[in-house]
């Protein structure tokens, strides 16, 4: 694949395709610990951005719940239905995954969710824009006064357009700030809220803002004006 000059993003996404032509039907770790579990995490993102391409039918993620910075994190990914016509006419011809050489391309991934290439180099992460939008669609149940639910919009869409900006490398991170504000965006739809899941989702995307940095600024402001909205209801 090098000498198809294809990005080290899009040759995974390939090799992936390859895999899965070849008949593999679950992907997961090599190991148990947390480090094999972080380095999952690429080929978790390229299941998504391949289903969402259409280049295959149907994949089931499998995440982690528990709070031990596993979070979130993709454990398995097993794959319902396999390549698509899309998909084999992408192993024939891998040179399409540029986006016919445009180099300032958007791939479209639904109407709502986007991830971007540019020079050959992949920004934002899939499973956050899948996170962002399904908490957009569960922001109408919220139980908030107005002023939080119009700050969590806010949030979510600083979040959105922060994930447009952020390359892959730091993907984990726009994850785990994009899975902070779903928390907030859950609990406050409670008649009863978990603080402490507040405290925790505000610390979340504090430390996400801390490791993007300055790009990240935007959303910290907002979550400042929004924290002591939900932490006194």
């Amino acid at each position: 694949m090098n000498e198809r000059n294809l990005s080290s993003q899009l040759e995974q996404l390939y090799q992936v395709l390859k895999q899965i032509d070849e008949g593999q039907d679950i992907f997961s770790p090599d190991g148990d610990d947390i480090e094999d579990l972080k380095k999952f995490q690429s080929t978790a993102r390229c299941l998504q951005e391949a289903e969402r391409r259409g280049y295959i039918g149907k994949i089931v993620p499998r995440e982690s719940f528990m709070n031990d910075g596993r979070a979130g994190m993709a454990l398995e990914v097993n794959i319902i239905k396999g390549l698509t016509f899309k998909g084999h006419e992408i192993l024939n011809n891998p040179k399409k995954l540029l986006i016919d050489n445009n180099p300032q391309a958007t791939i479209d991934m639904s109407t709502t969710i986007n991830q971007h290439v540019t020079n050959s180099t992949i920004y934002g992460s899939v499973i956050a824009a899948e996170k962002i939008e399904h908490s957009f669609n569960s922001l109408q149940e919220s139980k908030a006064s107005d002023d939080a639910k119009t700050l969590l919009e806010q949030l979510l869409t600083e979040i959105k357009v922060l994930n447009g900006k952020v390359p892959a490398t730091q993907a984990q991170a726009i994850e785990k700030m994009t899975k902070g504000a779903e928390t907030l965006v859950n609990e406050s739809k409670s008649a009863a809220p978990d603080q402490a899941w507040y405290e925790l989702s505000f610390k979340d995307i504090k430390d996400a803002v801390t490791t993007i940095g300055e790009m990240a600024k935007p959303v910290w402001e907002v979550a400042e004006k929004l924290s002591p909205l939900l932490l006194t209801i």
